[in-house]
């Protein structure tokens, strides 16, 4: 998968030998993570790679650009994987709080769109209907 166009913010470079490589950075990663899920294999998956990556990610810094080029629901999962599955309440709480500041409202979505169930539960934190459950493989 691959954007068009990214905001430059949200862009980190680094010399290679055929010349500059311009990547996102690692919270625009993880939110893509989220909300591309279904290409890379499902949510399961996605939480695997954020267990590792979440160590790079700092939301406090995130830009309103990062909150305007994504989806609000793929940021209600995010965080809802970050606090609940990874147990990230940390940047999980700094997510929140960016959400907050930038305006953002949240209203109830499934955690999976690809799931028929009836949801289990309901976290009213991220307004997520839990309707799948989430395991990360040990790497």
């Amino acid at each position: 998968m691959y954007r068009k166009e990214i905001p430059e913010q949200l862009l980190q470079t680094r010399n290679s030998e055929t010349g500059v490589v311009r990547f996102s950075n690692p919270e625009l990663t993880a939110m893509d993570l989220i909300q591309y899920e279904q290409h890379i294999g499902g949510l399961s998956r996605a939480a695997t790679v954020l267990e590792e990556l979440a160590e790079q990610t700092d939301f406090s810094t995130a830009s309103e650009g990062l909150f305007n080029y994504t989806s609000v629901a793929a940021i209600q999962r995010l965080g809802f994987i970050l606090e609940s599955i990874l147990e990230g309440k940390q940047q999980a709480d700094v997510l929140y709080e960016q959400l907050r500041i930038y305006g953002r409202k949240l209203n109830y979505i499934p955690l999976s769109t690809r799931s028929n169930r009836v949801s289990w539960d309901k976290d009213t934190r991220w307004k997520i209907n839990v309707n799948t459950e989430i395991e990360t493989d040990n790497i």
